[in-house]
């Protein structure tokens, strides 16, 4: 039984209530009890980084166009369908995010830096944008990224690091040991069937994308310390009330256990 007590992160924010990889969504986390949230980050043509999934723009804008093939000055003008408000938000750029963010205690934010833009711009000019932008928030920010030269190049930069899993396999943990990040993040999808635990190793373990408090609690008893999801302060609520009922719990809360970095 893992000593620690789960802690879930904002996948995107409170995306299921909110437009993912907003502000609104990020905010709508915290003041709903989560202390651990995650966006994702692309770099604009010009190298500027923005909160964004997708590359292109069409599912969460409306609008046709490649993230990476357009200058910041564009992307500042586009706006996020089902935004609040009489004005709609416009895309963040990470700068933004990391200033709002730093405005509040006890904030940890997984920042995932995706790969696309990685090789027209190079991971270390990717990392130096994202480094000088995220200055707000110093050692509360955790460098997240499938690309394994950008976890490089934010571990040389003292940052933090979070490796997402491709496959779940032998070859995948030897290169893990060789990056040797803080937090394995992996697909609930890509993870051996239950009751297997999950491998042990110098990191923390993060699961993705998780809804339900008894998938949630499964993996923590496998060995998973984080759980993402896009319906955190539900999930939260849930899992404490599960816990509660049992002496696993302990009284902490899931969202704001007594150590988490």
């Amino acid at each position: 039984m893992p000593a620690q007590f789960p802690i879930i992160i904002a996948h995107r924010g409170y995306a299921s209530r909110h437009p993912e990889n907003t502000l609104e969504a990020l905010e709508a986390a915290i003041r709903n009890g989560v202390r651990h949230v995650e966006f994702d980050v692309h770099p604009s043509a010009d190298g500027v980084p923005f909160l964004l999934h997708d590359v292109t723009l069409d599912r969460t804008t409306g609008l046709a166009g490649i993230a990476l093939d357009m200058p910041a000055e564009a992307l500042r003008t586009i706006r996020v369908l089902g935004s609040a408000g009489s004005e709609p938000e416009t895309l963040p750029e990470l700068a933004g995010a990391a200033a709002r963010l730093a405005t509040h205690r006890d904030i940890v934010a997984f920042v995932e830096i995706k790969p696309q833009g990685v090789p027209r711009h190079g991971a270390a000019a990717v990392m130096e944008a994202c480094a000088a932008a995220l200055r707000p928030l110093g050692s509360a920010a955790i460098i997240t990224s499938f690309d394994a030269d950008v976890i490089a190049e934010a571990r040389d930069r003292g940052f933090r690091t979070a490796w997402v899993l491709r496959r779940y396999d032998d070859d995948a943990f030897e290169r893990a040991r060789e990056l040797a990040p803080d937090v394995l993040f992996c697909d609930v999808d890509k993870l051996p069937a239950a009751p297997e635990r999950l491998r042990d190793g110098p990191w923390d373990w993060a699961v993705y994308e998780v809804t339900g408090a008894e998938e949630a609690l499964d993996l923590w008893r496998r060995g998973a310390r984080f759980i993402e999801s896009m319906r955190a302060p539900e999930l939260i609520a849930e899992v404490e009330a599960m816990l509660a009922a049992t002496d696993e719990g302990s009284g902490a809360t899931p969202g704001r256990p007594e150590s988490t970095t």
